[in-house]
């Protein structure tokens, strides 16, 4: 069975590594997908969220010393 096509907030809290407070926080910025209600559980679609989420990352920069 491949992989889902929506999760649940708690899946995507532990899938990104991040609190639902900073989840929810995302559901309000700009360019973030939709997301979806099925009864009382919040339900995100996985590939417009991951493009999203992945945007949000910036490449970090580490400076190496050199050794003389």
């Amino acid at each position: 069975m491949g992989d889902p096509l929506f999760i649940g907030v708690s899946d995507a809290c532990k899938r990104y590594n991040i609190g639902r407070t900073t989840l929810y926080s995302l559901f309000q910025t700009e360019g973030c997908p939709p997301i979806m209600k099925l009864g009382g559980k919040t339900m995100i679609e996985l590939k417009p969220f991951d493009d999203f989420f992945r945007s949000l990352l910036q490449p970090s920069v580490v400076e190496q010393s050199k050794s003389a």
